[in-house]
């Protein structure tokens, strides 16, 4: 650790972090340490703070059970290769990998796999790899920190069909995998500020929140920020300027998923939550005789 590193996800800080430091009101209760934190993560920690729920116990994701498990489909078979230099988080891949039965590789070999996951560095480290291989593979998947965005934007110019950011998790990166076998379906088209994918909502009936950036919010900041920490389920595009998230949740919890939020992203956004025309659901039409 170095004293510019955030203390949560051990990315290099730049510009303003946030010191945390934890006061317990009970006498003799053991405290954190003061950590130094990224703007991301202070706002993901602020918002487990003043929930509490968490904390105490009384909250958890039923959807994926106990911790270190997830859902995923059957992707054994399918062949991936890294080219990741962050150890962390290719200590992540090779244990999803493992778990779900996908072969993984760290180094080219013949017969190039078809799904390629590349680490984003500046100043364009990715990038330069997707234009050597000239889109040799149907998908080509870029990790990076939020730092790296400039180096998304060349991937995503580059022919990129997908990213991921870097903390990573198991359920992002195996959703990612799945998106990386329907992409012949719906070709994406990517927004250059965001650098989310347009949405396509046609017959959509989860729950839908859109997210509109206030003045002066950076979006690919406040994007990246909701990637890293909605869940892998989720699924996150843009459509008018505004980001939208199509939550993987029961109706009861759609409440709780937007004060959550909210607290999340502060002052950079409102929320709000679709009505199922507005999501571009057909109506429906009886026709008798």
């Amino acid at each position: 650790m170095f004293g510019d590193q955030c203390h949560l996800c051990r990315e290099v800080v730049h510009g303003a972090g946030v010191i945390v430091e934890c006061k317990a009101e009970v006498v003799g209760a053991s405290t954190w340490q003061p950590m130094f934190v990224c703007i991301a993560c202070d706002g993901w920690l602020s918002s487990v703070a003043n929930d509490g729920r968490t904390a105490r116990g009384e909250a958890s994701r039923a959807l994926d059970g106990d911790y270190g498990e997830w859902l995923h489909p059957n992707l054994k078979g399918l062949r991936v290769e890294a080219d990741i230099r962050d150890e962390a988080t290719l200590s992540v891949v090779r244990a999803t990998c493992a778990a779900m039965g996908v072969q993984l590789t760290t180094a080219p070999s013949p017969g190039l796999a078809p799904v390629l996951l590349v680490e984003a560095h500046l100043p364009d480290r990715a990038a330069s790899r997707l234009r050597r291989e000239a889109a040799a593979r149907p998908a080509q998947i870029v990790l990076a920190s939020l730092a790296a965005q400039e180096d998304v934007r060349l991937s995503l110019a580059a022919g990129a069909s997908d990213w991921l950011t870097i903390p990573l998790t198991p359920q992002q990166l195996t959703a990612a995998l799945v998106r990386s076998r329907r992409m012949m379906l719906h070709p994406r088209t990517w927004d250059p500020s965001s650098c989310l994918q347009h949405a396509f909502l046609e017959g959509n009936e989860r729950p839908t929140l859109r997210i509109e950036p206030r003045d002066g919010s950076d979006a690919f900041e406040l994007a990246w920020a909701l990637r890293r920490f909605s869940r892998g389920y989720d699924e996150l595009a843009t459509e008018g300027g505004a980001i939208i998230l199509v939550l993987r949740a029961p109706a009861g919890d759609v409440a709780d998923i937007m004060r959550r939020l909210q607290q999340f992203t502060g002052y950079r956004a409102e929320i709000s939550l679709l009505t199922p025309l507005a999501l571009g659901q057909r109506r429906r039409l009886e026709v008798a005789g």
